[in-house]
């Protein structure tokens, strides 16, 4: 799911968009370009700081509430690519562990 423009939402109620450049098992985000959301700005009403955007921005994954993608981006073909380079790691080291037991 790397590459996509995101919106992500935190449970304190702040959205932070950039390009997701990692994720893992637990939610753990890392953003490349990510800035704060303009809608925050209505959210706060008014009382925004200028945050500047920051190269890399990497987000708990505890704090995550929502995740938006752009209605462009297939979710199924993600998801299935994303359980086939699963297998396939699981495959590998499988093939490794042997070896080296052996």
């Amino acid at each position: 799911m790397e590459g996509y423009e995101v919106i992500v939402e935190l449970k304190t109620g702040r959205r932070h968009r950039g390009r997701l450049t990692s994720a893992d098992d637990n939610m753990n985000l890392m953003l490349e370009e990510a800035g704060d959301d303009d809608k925050d700005e209505h959210e706060n009403k008014g009382k925004t700081m200028d945050m500047p955007r920051i190269p890399i921005r990497n987000i708990r994954g505890s704090s995550v509430r929502y995740v938006h993608f752009p209605d462009n981006a297939d979710l199924t073909a993600l998801v299935r690519s994303g359980r086939e380079r699963e297998r396939n790691a699981a495959r590998r080291y499988q093939k490794t562990k042997r070896k080296s037991s052996g």
